[in-house]
């Protein structure tokens, strides 16, 4: 990053302190997944964060409704709240070989492994402190999610697939019941906090809507993986 940009970040942080400055990361695409270890390493350091619970991770284009997550975390079960991974799962995507997500170094299967899709998943601290300690280990694929997936699947924890995480990379719609909703502009997300700060957290939404035939789907975790998921998505 240049020089001045780092200087005004490192402002900003003064004034706010609400970044994680990663000052040995260099950003690019191919970053990702080494960005996502980075960041868990960063955050479970006492020097840098209080002790957390959760740490939810999110695109940049991504609106979520905290106050629902919030009071839905606290809702369950001690043992769910400790080994969570909670998001949009897919478990039948195939490993793509060419352009620039091409995973050429990856020999796992010829699937990637369950993983909640990448434009916002939450997971709980213990799992995170268990990223972070082996993140030397890992193997990093330029999937970050599809990576996450990969180092969590021998874990015993809790995954929970919400259809209300409208986290691929195209969206499904608009929905008021949606929770994580993914390529959102600025003035999407500033939009949809103004109608729910008017209508009590009820509506978000200008008018519910679906973007084509594209339809969630339930993931069925009693299936082998490449059948997990009905219809793909897009119908």
């Amino acid at each position: 990053m240049e020089q001045p940009a780092i200087e005004q970040l490192r402002a900003e942080n003064q004034e706010h302190g609400d970044l994680a400055l990663l000052p040995h990361f260099k950003e690019a695409f191919q970053n990702l997944t080494g960005k996502l270890l980075e960041g868990f390493a960063w955050s479970v350091d006492p020097a840098n964060l209080e002790p957390f619970d959760y740490l939810f991770k999110v695109d940049d284009d991504t609106f979520a409704r905290m106050d629902v997550i919030e009071r839905e975390l606290a809702a369950l079960p001690k043992g769910d709240r400790e080994r969570l991974y909670w998001g949009y799962f897919d478990g039948r995507a195939e490993v793509r070989r060419r352009g620039k997500y091409a995973e050429m170094s990856w020999v796992v299967c010829d699937r990637y492994l369950p993983y909640a899709l990448g434009g916002g998943y939450l997971v709980s601290r213990p799992l995170v402190q268990y990223v972070a300690s082996n993140r030397f280990s890992f193997s990093r694929f330029n999937a970050e999610d599809a990576s996450l997936g990969l180092w969590l699947a021998p874990l015993n924890i809790t995954r929970k697939h919400d259809t209300r995480f409208d986290t691929e990379w195209f969206p499904r719609g608009c929905y008021n019941h949606y929770v994580v909703l993914h390529k959102q502009t600025a003035a999407d997300m500033m939009n949809k906090h103004n109608r729910l700060t008017k209508s009590g957290f009820t509506v978000q939404c200008p008018s519910e809507y679906r973007n084509g035939k594209r339809v969630e789907y339930e993931y069925n975790w009693t299936v082998l993986p490449s059948n997990c998921c009905p219809g793909r998505g897009l119908h």
